[in-house]
This record gives structure tokens, sequence and C-alpha cells, in this order.
């Protein structure tokens, strides 16, 4: 498995026994994030689809620019949303 690990193409590589532990993190969680290790600025949100057998049959996979979000950003959205403004997107200039 080391052998395939080091092939692989990364914008900035974990050591492999730090990315052992995230494989088995994410086996106990049942989803996975990667905050900017496969491509530089971008989060990587994936989380299994399972058959009734325990198998994966499906991954829902959501992709966002992390770079140009700060830590407020999403709760920014949550609050113009519960205002029902600008259709989700957050507008700093609104009181």
């Amino acid at each position: 498995m080391e052998k395939r690990f080091r092939a692989l193409h990364w914008h900035n590589a974990p050591k492999y026994e730090t990315w052992r532990k995230d494989i088995e993190s994410v086996r106990r969680k049942g989803y996975s994030i990667d905050r900017a290790t496969t491509s530089t600025g971008v989060v990587i949100v994936a989380v299994p689809v399972l058959t009734t057998q325990q198998t994966i049959s499906h991954t829902i996979v959501a992709i966002g620019l992390g770079d140009q979000l700060d830590q407020a950003t999403p709760f920014r959205w949550r609050r113009t949303c519960a205002r029902g403004g600008n259709g989700g997107i957050a507008d700093d200039s609104q009181p």
C-alpha cells in the first residue's frame, strides 16, 4: 500500500503514517474532509452511501474553494438565509 501511496500526486503530501491514521479516522467517522491536501485551496468532503450489506454503492462529494472562505463565512450565509435575503449569498453591507 505504501508504494501506491508514494505514486499519488499531491499538492501538500502528508507523511504515509499520518495518511494511514487519517484513513482509520475516516472509517470510524464515516466521512472524509480533505482540507487542501490533494489540491491547494480546495476543500473536499466525501460521504459514502452504503447498501444494506454495508458496502459502498455511491459516494456523495462536495467541493469548495477553501482559501476564499474565512471561519465566519458560513455563519454569515446562515444569517443571511434566515433573513431570506440574496438567495443565500452573504452581503456584509446589510446590518
